[in-house]
């Protein structure tokens, strides 16, 4: 965190998205393809490119990869588990907790699902990226623990920072799932365990300015930043900016209006 506010992150789906998004003052990147669900991995060639971008930028800006949830990476049985091809570069990778629920080995299977997309990176002189789980505040609907339980097993995950996200993409924020008082209990017991923690879900620009007051230490958005507020849509110069402002400006400023 810097300046006692919340770092402001935008999801991009290529470099083009990204250069906007650097230019409008976010604080970090996140790589995710929308098309291929809440946690959608890009392709490599656009983890590549958009580290380029931020490589670029005039101040530091890290950049994350969601890449996808555990169960993508465990080996159906008699069949070998895809092997991920991750660029050098990336400051974290985030790895969702969908579908493990509720076998109680969900802790073991998230880890074996880890180890196997850090496994091409072991060779590797280049620093590996911090570990990030997903949790979700629809843990229900996504069949994957409950936050609190993914933030109490962060040290046993290997884990420095936990994002607690939605899985289900309709159109209902975090804050549908989860009440300002639960987020507020999650963001003390992750840092209790000096974790990093990240919110997001669908959130609108109402939702952020409401989540900046909560002081978690990311605040995750792709929605917010994008055409007409919808996620399949490009990212919006102004949108990104009437938040960068929001975050700038923390209590003091009003909500924006939603992009246009």
């Amino acid at each position: 965190m810097h300046d006692n506010r919340p770092q402001l992150l935008v999801s991009v789906r290529n470099a083009v998205e990204a250069r906007v998004a650097v230019q409008a003052g976010v604080d970090l990147l996140d790589v995710k393809e929308p098309a291929r669900g809440a946690l959608g991995m890009a392709d490599a060639a656009v983890m590549t490119d958009v580290l380029a971008v931020a490589s670029s930028a005039r101040i530091r800006v890290d950049v994350s990869a969601a890449l996808g949830d555990a169960p993508d990476w465990l080996a159906p049985r008699g069949r070998s588990a895809p092997v991920p091809l991750l660029p050098d570069g990336l400051a974290f990778i985030k790895l969702g907790t969908a579908r493990l629920a509720p076998d109680d080995a969900w802790v073991h299977a998230w880890r074996a699902a880890l180890q196997h997309v850090l496994l091409p990176l072991q060779d590797r002189p280049a620093r590996p990226p911090r570990r990030v789980a997903v949790a979700f505040g629809d843990w229900r609907a996504a069949q994957a623990p409950p936050p609190a339980a993914v933030i109490a097993a962060a040290s046993e995950m290997g884990c420095s920072g936990i994002l607690i996200d939605t899985h289900v993409k309709d159109g209902t924020s975090l804050l549908d799932s989860m009440t300002h008082s639960e987020l507020a209990a999650c963001i003390a017991a992750a840092h209790r365990q000096h974790l990093t923690l990240a919110l997001a879900g669908s959130l609108k620009p109402g939702d952020v300015a409401r989540l900046i007051e909560l002081q978690p230490d990311i605040i995750g958005v792709r929605s917010a930043a994008c055409h007409n507020g919808r996620r399949d849509a490009p990212i919006d110069a102004a949108a990104v900016r009437c938040l960068t402002d929001l975050f700038r400006s923390a209590h003091r400023a009003p909500p924006c209006g939603s992009p246009r």
